[in-house]
C-alpha cells in the first residue's frame, strides 16, 4: 500500500467492493486472486492519472478476517480483565472500542465501535498496486505486510 494514502486506497476498495470478486473475466487464475484495475489522479494537482490495480485474494481475506476476529476476542477480554480498576489503554484500543469510564477515572467496560470494525473486516483480502503503466505482467505475491488493523500489545503506544 503507498504509505500515507490509506484512508484513499481504503475508500477506493470500498468503491469498488463487489464490481469484480466474482467476475470469471477477473480471475487471475496462476494468482489465486481476482483484479480490477481502475484509473485516477492519486492527489490533488497531480497531473498524471494513475494507474490502481485492486486486488482480492479469497484465502487471505479468510485469514486476515480470522486474525482480526481473534485480535478483537483477545483486546476485548483485555479490557474486560481490567474493569473496576483505573487503567489507561490508549488511542489503539480507543481506535476499535468506546472506553467507558466513570467520574473517578475507573475502568468499567469497553464497547466496540462496529462501524469501524465492520470496516475494517470489509477490507480483509484485498491489496493494491500503483503503476502507471496500464498493464502489469506479473502479479507479486501478497505478502501479507498491508496489515490495517494491527493493534499493539497492551501497554503498547500507537503509531
Amino acid at each position: 500500500m503507498a504509505k500515507g494514502m490509506s484512508s484513499f486506497i481504503s475508500d477506493l476498495i470500498l468503491e469498488n467492493k463487489g464490481t469484480f470478486e466474482n467476475k470469471r473475466s477477473c480471475d487471475m487464475n496462476a494468482y489465486g486472486v481476482y483484479g480490477k484495475t481502475v484509473q485516477k489522479t492519486l492527489f490533488e494537482g497531480d497531473e498524471k492519472k494513475r494507474y490502481i490495480h485492486i486486488y482480492h485474494s479469497i484465502s487471505k481475506d479468510a485469514d486476515e478476517r480470522e486474525r482480526f476476529e481473534n485480535v478483537l476476542r483477545e483486546r476485548t477480554a483485555l479490557l474486560m480483565s481490567h474493569q473496576n480498576e483505573t487503567v489507561e489503554f490508549g488511542s489503539a484500543y480507543e481506535k476499535y472500542f468506546y472506553l467507558h469510564y466513570d467520574k473517578d477515572g475507573v475502568f468499567l467496560y469497553p464497547e466496540e465501535k462496529t462501524t469501524v470494525t465492520e470496516r475494517e473486516i470489509s477490507l480483509c483480502g484485498y491489496f493494491v498496486i500503483i503503476t502507471s503503466e496500464r498493464k502489469i505482467h506479473e502479479v507479486p505475491l501478497y505478502s501479507g505486510s498491508v496489515n490495517v488493523f494491527e493493534i499493539p500489545p497492551f501497554g503498547a503506544s500507537s503509531k
